[in-house]
């Protein structure tokens, strides 16, 4: 039988992880801007986001991780985008390392199961194409524009902007997927 001390002791060890799991998201980290302010714009933040965020699944990889970056050279904005994310990916440290890598939409079959994908702004018009791949192969997929989530082309959105972090998880899509996140990560975001 526990005595009430030890169980003081647990309950002040998980208050204590419960802090410090929200700390990561809370913390200021330097923001740094690649170009002329926009609602694509993708800082340092947006990308250690989506590293801790990779962090909270069940059975999160304890190394490096491949993010694909799927975008669409025709649209400058998702081509820019693509590349930002790119460069900030590739120069991350942390407890995950991300390990970016650049796919194109004519590419996306590449894409296979359990994979990490970053969905550039400005897709809207492979949304379909995106979602059916994304969902068939269990692809947990990101993005820093909202209507990507909407329309069920991603299942986590991220947003960094205005000095603080939000993040919504589709969670019927992620379960559906297979994708499960601890629950103190579900505590801390918006679920759809």
């Amino acid at each position: 039988m526990k005595t009430s001390a030890k169980i003081s002791a647990e309950m002040t060890l998980q208050f204590t992880r419960i802090l410090y799991l929200l700390a990561l998201f809370l913390l200021p980290l330097s923001v740094v801007p690649l170009h002329s302010a926009s609602a694509t714009d993708v800082t340092e933040k947006d990308v250690l986001t989506i590293a801790r965020t990779i962090g909270f699944l069940q059975n999160a990889p304890k190394d490096d991780v491949v993010l694909h970056i799927l975008y669409d050279p025709a649209v400058p904005t998702s081509a820019r985008e693509a590349q930002d994310i790119y460069n900030l990916a590739d120069r991350t440290k942390g407890a995950i390392k991300l390990r970016p890598k650049l796919i194109t939409i004519g590419q996306i079959t590449a894409l296979q199961n359990r994979n990490f994908v970053f969905v550039t702004s400005g897709m809207q018009g492979h949304s379909n194409v995106i979602s059916s791949h994304l969902t068939k192969h269990d692809i947990l997929s990101f993005a820093l524009e909202r209507p990507c989530i909407e329309r069920k082309s991603c299942v986590v959105y991220i947003n960094t902007g205005a000095g603080r972090v939000e993040i919504v998880v589709d969670k019927e899509a992620a379960e559906s997927q297979g994708i499960s996140f601890k629950p103190v990560f579900l505590m801390m975001v918006t679920t759809l």
